[in-house]
């Protein structure tokens, strides 16, 4: 909460949230949800989806309490061409382990909370995001080379398992790893 604070420019004795009771707001419910689904579902999306879920969360909560809007972003601010391309390398080369926000954020030599709206900023999407695409081309790629099995793909890419893989192929590409393999062939 503090770090998201200060990277919202709130004063740090708001960062410590007063209690309420009777809070409903659609934001914090459809964030809850989210984490609720992704521990339900043994965080398929990883630590990295479960951080930037937190960071969202704790974004809310202090916007709610300081009662003003805040950006994601100031215009024009975004993470250096030299740090981008080290956070991507960073990403690839390490694609198939769970990374987390807090790891990227340290690649690039930002807190999270600063890292986040920079990296957005620079590529045009969340960080989460960046990563699940990343994953998906790198699927892509390695069932159109063959002669590896699905799951040996779903593990080398950073899925938690080939329906997983599924999905979000299906989601991003809009089709399935079996429809993709077959073009191999």
């Amino acid at each position: 909460m503090q770090e998201t604070a200060e990277a919202m420019g709130v004063d740090s004795r708001n960062a410590a949230l007063a209690p309420s009771i009777h809070l409903r707001d659609a934001h914090i419910e459809r964030i809850g949800w989210m984490m609720q689904a992704e521990d339900h579902d043994a965080y398929p999306g990883g630590r990295l989806f479960a951080d930037s879920l937190a960071s969202a969360l704790a974004t809310r909560l202090l916007v709610l309490q300081a009662k003003k809007k805040v950006s994601d972003a100031k215009p024009g601010r975004a993470l250096p061409a030299w740090r981008l391309h080290h956070v991507i390398e960073y990403i690839d080369a390490h694609l198939d382990q769970d990374l987390s926000l807090a790891e990227l954020a340290g690649v690039a030599g930002f807190s999270r909370s600063h890292f986040q709206p920079l990296f957005k900023q620079a590529v045009g999407m969340p960080v989460h995001r960046f990563v699940l695409e990343r994953r998906v081309e790198r699927a892509r790629l390695r069932l159109l080379e063959g002669g590896r099995s699905v799951m040996e793909i779903a593990l080398e890419a950073g899925f938690a398992h080939p329906s997983h893989m599924a999905r979000c192929m299906r989601r991003i590409l809009g089709v399935s790893p079996s429809q993709i393999a077959g073009l191999s062939k």
